[in-house]
């Protein structure tokens, strides 16, 4: 099917419609996109929502392709926190025009202070967030379902199974991962360890750290390599290791390991009686 490029200008910015798709394809520098999504992307947006949302509907057909080629992280995430961002402020409207800034107007030389006024007015400012949030949270909201859906899908083709008898401490180990249709066996070490949030207080987290690969023969079998670990990292002489079974075709990066993360992690909780349960990869 042919494709037409037609080009458009909204609030003299110029836009790419690539028809018959509906793919939206912006002209716009890196910097700029960050600055427009970026960690203030609410507030750069006020009083520019025509152009906001061409711009958002971009990023959500960015999110929907990486989906289809089974992509999760951390486009997942990155939903996440934009749907937080929003429901935070839908909470606290109105804590909100304190946040805008101003512009100074004048002195108040009777009462020696300065006099400033808001950069936007109140019906603006309630306005244009009252369109991001109407806008933004329903294709947040499918969108993170979607993601979810995904990962659950994948969870039900992953298996975890520990390699030799696991020790009492689970808190450092490896994860052996075995995806299908890949020459090696991919070789992460783990680490469960305490972070400080200055918000939300102490929450658990796994890393991972890529040591080392295998390349898959009989003679390589989970057995042998947990063994040569232990002669080649002497670090860890007991350590906890499994190894994750992936018949599905999945990409590395973007989902096999974090699914294995989050795997590993419910493993050893419910191991360790709930012991410190509550946590985030």
């Amino acid at each position: 099917m042919k494709q037409i490029y037609k080009h458009f200008v909204i609030n003299n910015r110029p836009i790419i419609a690539l028809f018959p798709n509906n793919i939206l394809l912006f002209l716009i520098k890196s910097d700029q996109f960050e600055q427009m999504l970026g960690k203030n992307w609410i507030l750069n947006n006020i009083g520019d929502f025509e152009y906001f949302k061409y711009l958002f509907m971009a990023y959500i057909q960015e999110v929907q392709a990486y989906y289809e080629e089974r992509k999760v992280y951390p486009h997942l995430d990155d939903l996440k926190k934009r749907y937080v961002d929003l429901a935070a402020i839908t909470e606290q409207k109105e804590d909100i025009e304190i946040s805008f800034p101003s512009n100074l107007t004048g002195f108040d030389f009777k009462n020696q202070k300065t006099i400033f006024k808001s950069a936007f007015s109140n019906d603006d400012v309630l306005q244009d967030l009252e369109k991001i949030i109407e806008f933004c949270m329903p294709l947040l909201k499918s969108n993170l379902i979607k993601g979810l859906s995904l990962i659950d899908m994948i969870k039900s083709s992953v298996v975890l199974e520990p390699v030799g008898l696991e020790p009492m401490y689970l808190d450092e180990g490896y994860l052996l991962i075995d995806a299908s249709k890949t020459e090696y066996t991919l070789v992460y070490q783990y680490k469960k360890s305490k972070v400080e949030f200055s918000d939300s207080g102490e929450l658990s987290i796994l890393g991972v750290e890529h040591v080392k690969n295998y390349k898959k023969s009989i003679a390589w079998t989970p057995e042998n390599i947990k063994y040569d670990l232990i002669t080649t990292f002497e670090e860890l002489p007991n350590p906890a290791t499994y190894v994750i079974v992936c018949d599905d075709k999945v990409p590395i990066n973007e989902t096999l390991i974090p699914v294995a993360k989050q795997i590993v992690y419910t493993h050893i909780a419910e191991r360790t009686q709930g012991q410190d349960s509550s946590g985030s990869m």
